[in-house]
């Protein structure tokens, strides 16, 4: 009998042993190694909004272009329907209507998301700052260049600010945002951003005072909001003056344009805070990516106004485990 208890005990330990080596070795990139931003890169790469570069290789440190960040949005914006963009001609010097990006750079010029250099040109294999992308992101989640002051002299100023309190720096302390923004932190950026509230402002009317034109309506941005419970794939936040009869759920950029995308917060066996990232697409077999994390003490969630939103305290976490599950391997195509 004992002996038997032994032999039981032996394979059920390599039974164990086999599953985690599956998981640890799903699908990885053969650069790996020098990813430090894992959970990013596999939510973006799962969703489809960024691919490797071919040779099953994803360059986490190479420096993100700005025809790569204007792909990168668009497919945030617009999930798998950017694939069927295409454009007759462009507006820029320098983008061809031929050229694998320019149905993405005309989208985001036309919505406001980018900016040419000034002298007509676009510059698309130009490197990107990451007070540069920030700025994109930004405007992709609704903040309003002009009215935020993103644009002239001293623009990287409102940019980093407002960055920061919406939480797009989260996990890139290391990260400056006036030098080249590598692939990987663009990918938690994203990340961040995926996370973050939307934003509006009051329509603004234009009415004639003393024979003076005059804009009326509200500069100050504030939350995109609904009451819809089950719309809250990617946290339950609510105004600080939510009720049970009006809860005002904020709506974050996950929950309005990438709806097939939900993040799970929940304790693991130990006790430990953990998030599941899952993603279901009809290209494919759901994805599932699982985080779990050990905290010295919970941080409480932060209470929304009805402002801007404020960035968490600093992240005392050391991850414990990751599992990588069903990432999906796709054809090579033009990086993003």
């Amino acid at each position: 009998m004992r002996n038997l208890k032994k032999v039981l005990a032996l394979v059920l330990a390599l039974v164990m042993a086999m599953s985690l080596v599956t998981i640890a070795n799903a699908a990885d990139f053969s650069d790996n190694a020098d990813i430090d931003y894992s959970e990013a890169v596999d939510v973006m790469v799962a969703a489809g909004i960024i691919d490797g570069v071919g040779n099953n290789s994803f360059d986490p440190n190479g420096t993100l272009t700005r025809e790569q960040a204007a792909k990168l949005i668009t497919y945030m914006l617009l999930g798998e329907n950017s694939e069927k963009l295409g454009v007759e001609g462009t507006s820029l010097n320098d983008v061809a209507a031929t050229r694998w990006s320019a149905p993405a750079i005309e989208y985001c010029a036309a919505m406001g998301i980018i900016d040419g250099a000034g002298d007509g040109n676009f510059y698309p294999a130009g490197k990107l700052t990451g007070y540069a992308f920030a700025k994109m992101l930004l405007t992709a989640i609704g903040y309003d260049s002009q009215i935020e002051r993103f644009v002239g002299n001293g623009w990287t100023i409102p940019v980093a600010s407002i960055g920061m309190e919406v939480g797009l720096h989260n996990g890139l302390e290391k990260m400056f945002g006036s030098a080249e923004i590598s692939r990987q932190e663009a990918a938690q950026m994203a990340l961040n951003a995926i996370k973050a509230p939307l934003v509006e402002y009051d329509k603004q009317a234009n009415i004639t005072v003393n024979g003076a034109e005059v804009s009326v309506g509200s500069a100050v941005a504030k939350y995109v909001t609904t009451t819809i419970a089950k719309q809250q794939n990617i946290s339950k936040d609510t105004l600080t003056n939510a009720s049970d009869a009006n809860p005002n759920y904020l709506v974050e950029f996950g929950e309005k344009y990438l709806p097939n995308l939900r993040l799970v917060s929940d304790d693991d066996e130990f006790d430990r805070p953990s998030h599941t990232w899952i993603y279901k697409s009809e290209r494919s077999a759901p994805m599932s990516i699982t985080r779990t994390l050990w905290r010295p003490s919970r941080w409480p969630s932060p209470a929304r106004t009805s402002t801007r939103p404020s960035a968490p305290p600093p992240s005392r976490s050391t991850t414990c485990t990751t599992m990588r599950t069903a990432r999906r391997m796709r054809p090579s195509r033009p990086a993003t």
